[in-house]
């Protein structure tokens, strides 16, 4: 990915993560973004968003448990302290009827043994809190967040504008001509950063609030790229931030990759890996000693439990919401094309709102079944023996189910190159190559180590 290196380029060459406006290292919270605008403005993605409408139906339907978390679970009405604090991943997945954060839960599980005094903290995905509540949970609710919201809101339109020196703008404005003219695409810089700092601002002082409350001697969390306040709060309170390991890490995600800098504002001290070859993929800007080497617990879990399912004809496409249009196409396709094969199209959690008020209104053909949540990726891939996708971290979980890997080559993926490069995994680029693939009844399934990808048991 040509754009990736070149953002790292200008990183190194401009010391980016060095740059600082009103004491907030802005860089590594917008890089991201600012990937995501490019890749966006040069038509490489779409954006992936919900329809407003029924997020708002689902804000009203919601909010008699908006209500309970704010008045009676939230964090703030909890006043006992821990040693440890485990703030889990606000996607939760069904695990023998029960909801729980897959990376989390097994920690949590391994401290209550021990008697470590622990507590875990929640978020909600789309103002939802899965988990059962059984008082040893503190939310983090919702109303909370819409104020801090606000109070960002305030700071952006207001206060940040006015406190900004003219040669900070100056250095935005700098970095806004090189991007723009580097990319051949036209992004707002400066409305970015504002947002960024705003944010930031109002989030650490709302994790700091949690910090001193609860005083954790290290806390434990999962995509450290959306946790940068939190991050920042536990460094200056002296307290050991540890991410566990959520998705694949390559060159080609800037979440994890940052060519020879080492010194990143705003990264955990520590973190838990699945397996030896994610170490080695990118430079990690940890010291070797604080990576820790665990298994995938949840992933070990749920073959052992799937076992007896029998492979059927069947193709698994696994989609994203940057991709989703064309992956959906893609599916449609091979299921007229494949029609003695069931095609499962498993969406993303962040597509349900919008395929949920849109998904009678399309036609499908017979052999393609569209999935939401009602049965997990990992169960259609016990039963499927091929799996389509780009850049999704599930396409690696499928090897361990023992499925033909196929790669779509779209944006993104290069995320794929390690299975590609070692034949774990088949490149095409259109239905007919898919087709021609599958009718040959190919199978690269073979002297594949799973312990350093997943970990061993």
């Amino acid at each position: 990915m040509r754009e990736i290196e070149k953002i790292i380029e200008i990183e190194d060459r401009y010391n980016l993560f060095e740059k600082s406006i009103l004491g907030v290292f802005f860089w590594k919270l917008i890089r991201l973004e600012v990937y995501e605008r490019i890749m966006f403005n040069k038509g490489y993605h779409k954006k992936a968003q919900n329809n407003t409408n029924t997020r708002f139906f689902n804000i009203l339907s919601e909010m008699p448990n908006i209500l309970i978390n704010t008045f009676i679970r939230s964090w703030s009405l909890d006043f006992s302290q821990k040693d440890v604090l485990v703030f889990r991943h606000p996607r939760k997945v069904m695990v023998n009827n029960d909801y729980i954060d897959i990376y989390t839960k097994y920690l949590e599980d391994e401290m209550k043994l021990s008697s470590i005094d622990y507590g875990s903290i929640d978020f909600p995905n789309n103002l939802i809190h899965r988990t059962k509540y059984d008082g040893s949970v503190k939310n983090i609710e919702s109303i909370s967040l819409g104020m801090d919201y606000l109070y960002g809101l305030l700071q952006r339109k207001i206060i940040l504008k006015h406190r900004i020196s003219k040669e900070d703008y100056e250095l935005i404005n700098d970095l806004n001509e090189i991007i723009n003219s580097s990319f051949k695409v036209n992004i707002n810089l400066s409305e970015i950063v504002i947002r960024a700092i705003a944010k930031f601002n109002y989030r650490k002082k709302f994790y700091t609030r949690i910090l001193k409350r609860k005083k954790p001697n290290r806390i434990y969390l999962v995509v450290h790229y959306s946790r940068h306040e939190l991050i920042a709060a536990a460094h200056e309170l002296g307290i050991k931030s540890i991410e566990i390991q959520h998705g694949i890490i390559t060159p080609f995600h800037l979440g994890y990759s940052y060519g020879a800098n080492t010194n990143i504002p705003y990264f955990p001290d520590s973190m838990i890996l699945y397996g030896s070859i994610w170490n080695n993929m990118v430079n990690i800007p940890i010291l070797n000693y604080n990576l820790i080497l665990r298994k995938f617990d949840y992933l070990y879990e749920q073959k052992n439990r799937l076992a007896s399912i029998q492979k059927e004809n069947a193709i698994t496409i696994v989609s994203q919401g940057t991709v989703g249009e064309n992956l959906f196409s893609f599916a449609t396709d091979l299921a007229c094309k494949l029609e003695n094969h069931t095609i499962y199209y498993k969406l993303h959690p962040g597509e349900f709102l919008t395929w949920k008020s849109k998904v009678n209104e399309i036609e499908l053909p017979q052999n393609i079944k569209l999935i939401f949540d009602e049965e997990t990726i990992l169960s259609l891939f016990s039963k499927s023996n091929y799996i389509v996708g780009v850049y999704s971290t599930a396409v690696y979980e499928a090897l361990f189910f023992e499925c033909n890997i196929i790669v779509l080559k779209l944006p993104g993926y290069e995320y794929m190159n390690y299975l590609l490069e070692n034949k774990y995994a088949k490149l095409v680029e259109t239905v007919e190559d898919t087709v021609a693939y599958i009718k040959l009844n190919n199978s690269i399934r073979n002297n594949i180590n799973y312990n350093i990808i997943f970990g061993s048991e």
